[in-house]
């Protein structure tokens, strides 16, 4: 452990990576009250917004992971949490106008933009980091995203009931620019072409599937993570 906290990459990871989880329940929880502010706690609307957070997590997903070994992962982290600082801007400018609807595009563009920027920490782990302790940095992050289904929402809503919808968004646009800005201190990672590289990031999928659907155990814990998911989406609402 004491190895790990000396480690940079880990460090600045880790704090962008607190950061993130801050502006993500902090915009998830923002929105789902302004929604139910907006409609009058219309139940379809609300149902809409969750979806739409969680429904590009199930397409992009695999997609993202694929290309996370094929891009830069330090430009990846950049850029990611760069253009989630934008989403923020333009939700407010949108709100402003009185397209208080647009929140819906905005939730489906920065849980996109996730999809990529966080396989990419891994990556970074697993260039920068010695090989005897990505499990436990890996395991360290698990633990702050499940700390987060807990206080997230919590913390999200006491924001969001303090300081009311506009000053979310412009303390989200803050906390995507400074975590951004954080992951420039990244050091720089030299590429070497794969053979994986030189094939479509569609035959990647297409292999990552057909693996999956030959091993009884991956495929017994994909219809966990089925079974969990369906519960969580049937209870949340």
């Amino acid at each position: 452990m004491k190895e790990l906290l000396k480690n940079r990459v880990f460090l600045i990871v880790q704090g962008a990576d607190l950061l993130q989880q801050i502006g993500i329940w902090t915009r998830n929880m923002a929105l789902l009250f302004y929604i139910m502010e907006m409609t009058n706690n219309n139940p379809t609307a609300v149902s809409l917004l969750t979806t739409l957070e969680y429904l590009p997590i199930f397409i992009f997903s695999l997609i993202g992971g694929t290309y996370a070994d094929r891009w830069n992962p330090k430009k990846t982290v950049v850029y990611g949490d760069a253009l989630s600082a934008l989403s923020m801007l333009l939700i407010l400018i949108l709100i402003s106008n009185g397209i208080w609807q647009s929140v819906f595009a905005a939730t489906v563009i920065s849980a996109i933009i996730s999809q990529f920027s966080q396989p990419s920490s891994a990556v970074l782990y697993k260039k920068h980091i010695p090989v005897n302790l990505v499990g436990s940095a890996i395991g360290i992050s698990q633990s702050l995203m499940a700390i987060f289904t807990i206080l997230g929402p919590i913390l999200g809503t006491f924001i969001y009931t303090q300081l009311g919808l506009e000053t979310s968004i412009w303390a989200l646009f803050a906390i995507f620019t400074i975590a951004s800005g954080l992951q420039l201190f990244l050091p720089k990672t030299v590429k070497n072409k794969s053979k994986t590289e030189t094939k479509s990031a569609l035959i990647d999928v297409k292999e990552g599937l057909i693996y999956v659907f030959k091993h009884n155990n991956l495929k017994f814990i994909a219809c966990l993570f089925f079974i969990v998911g369906i519960s969580f989406g049937i209870t949340q609402p």
